[in-house]
């Protein structure tokens, strides 16, 4: 049994099948990683060794290549090194990345979240950006208020606060109400959480595209120093592998809490 990916199907399966199949961990890295702490280290209230745990840890008994899975011929995984690794069952659970939905400058201009490495980017860029622009408020354009885009504005204005550096935190969003799919003392609280943090919310916009230090929204342009994408993700590919049609504009997994501020129905 060989699954592909490293995240929390592939390692719940591998650990299903621990003493039941000779089980191959295909990964390009060596840890599991708890992909919803890491907004917590833009505002460095999490480090990477406390959202990731080796695997070999967690599955001792697998056998684990680090490699990335790019296409399967028959019952062979082709692997990004040019090995070949033959299976009898494949687990393809490579997860998810962003989808731009084509729109120009994305994938130049704006950073996202998906791996410890993009949330320790992020926290670079805001710090870097706002010890560049002293002597005014640093502007922070997060385009897309879903889950990831309103703990990204938390946590990036808990860090700037902490810092003492002024900013200006705006959350563009295409939708005209945050979590459709909430209910009404949901929102209240994630409002509430806004209010405190001085977070500007501007809904049933459009964006066009983006630009160095700005985002294009129709005929108008919004500055910003800093410019994240949390609008949207797609199911990661394998070449010769058949996959869901769909994409998703918003995830909602079941988060602990909504940390940096108010306590949520989800759990916490």
């Amino acid at each position: 049994m060989t699954p592909a990916g490293a995240g929390f199907a592939a390692i719940r399966t591998a650990k299903a099948l621990d003493g039941k199949a000779d089980v191959t961990i295909v990964s390009p890295g060596d840890r599991f990683v708890y992909l919803p702490l890491i907004h917590e280290m833009v505002s460095e209230r999490q480090l990477p060794r406390d959202v990731t745990k080796p695997l070999r840890e967690i599955c001792p008994n697998a056998t684990h290549i680090h490699d990335s899975a790019v296409a399967v011929e028959g019952n062979q995984l082709i692997l990004k090194s040019g090995d070949r690794l033959p299976f009898d069952k494949l687990v393809v659970a490579i997860g998810a990345e962003p989808n731009d939905f084509g729109l120009p400058g994305v994938r130049e201009h704006t950073f996202s979240f998906y791996s410890v490495k993009d949330a320790l980017l992020a926290n670079a860029a805001l710090k870097t950006a706002a010890v560049e622009v002293a002597g005014r408020p640093i502007q922070v354009a997060i385009i897309g208020a879903s889950f990831t885009g309103i703990e990204v504005a938390g946590e990036a204005a808990e860090l700037l606060k902490r810092l003492d550096f002024r900013y200006n935190i705006n959350l563009l969003d295409a939708g005209d109400r945050i979590f459709p799919h909430q209910d009404d003392a949901f929102r209240d609280g994630v409002h509430a959480g806004m209010d405190r943090l001085d977070l500007k919310l501007r809904q049933d916009v459009r964006i066009t595209g983006v630009e160095a230090g700005k985002v294009l929204v129709g005929d108008e342009t919004v500055q910003a120093d800093v410019i994240f994408w949390c609008a949207g993700a797609k199911p990661r590919r394998i070449d010769g592998v058949l996959h869901p049609s769909f994409t998703w504009g918003e995830q909602s997994p079941s988060y602990p809490r909504c940390s940096w501020g108010f306590e949520t129905p989800l759990g916490g």
